[in-house]
């Protein structure tokens, strides 16, 4: 089939950009590949709906339905390069899910993306209704939607002596304090050796101060 022309599409549930143009195409077809080509896109199908996730912006940018065994979106907004993503999210597809998916998703959502695990219990008991534990399946994309750190690209330095690189990490508050009432922790880790320094802290403000003394005991 001839190519008329490559175009881009935004209306209010869909923005999608260098669009192939093909008039005697009758379905609007999206390509995953194409989708992941374009930017960090993280794309996940369920039995019942799929999902699709910026990985910079962390932010769930599409949604879509299962019919007839094809996945057909809801919305779908890719972020522009040159400006922040600004999303909302069309939750209608709920109800076009089967009757105990959509109870489940709809519960799901009024608990606060509740685990599943919590659900399956208040579903024994009764308190959620008609919804059967059977009915309840377990929701990754939650679990992904959830993530505020994305993974560390792998290092291939190799540090040759100590101190030539050190991690760092601060930690805290936890909610219950040590008998000196710290909540905080410090730690410094000589990737050569791997030996680790770990200094507590009361409040958060003395990191400089421990930092300060840990890189004056490097020196010596």
């Amino acid at each position: 089939m001839p190519l008329a022309g490559v175009d881009s599409v935004v209306i209010p549930h869909l923005s999608l950009f260098n669009i192939y143009l093909i008039s005697k195409l009758r379905l609007n077809l999206a390509s995953v590949g194409q989708l992941c080509d374009s930017g960090d896109y993280l794309v996940i199908f369920f039995l019942f709906f799929c999902c699709v996730q910026d990985l910079q912006s962390q932010k769930l940018i599409g949604t879509g339905r299962r019919e007839n065994g094809l996945y057909i979106l809801d919305e779908l907004k890719v972020p522009v390069a040159t400006t922040a993503a600004t999303t909302t999210i069309d939750l209608s597809f709920f109800f076009c899910l089967s009757h105990s998916s959509s109870s489940f998703y709809l519960w799901h959502s009024r608990l606060g993306h509740v685990l599943s695990s919590r659900l399956r219990f208040l579903a024994s008991t009764g308190a959620l209704g008609n919804l059967q534990p059977c009915d309840i399946s377990d929701y990754s994309g939650c679990k992904l939607a959830k993530f505020y750190v994305l993974p560390f690209h792998r290092s291939i330095f190799v540090s040759s002596s100590s101190f030539e690189l050190i991690h760092s990490d601060v930690w805290g508050p936890f909610p219950v304090a040590t008998k000196e009432g710290s909540r905080y922790y410090i730690s410094f880790i000589n990737d050569h050796t791997r030996y680790c320094w770990v200094y507590l802290m009361k409040r958060h403000s003395e990191f400089f101060e421990i930092y300060t003394a840990f890189r004056a005991l490097v020196k010596t």
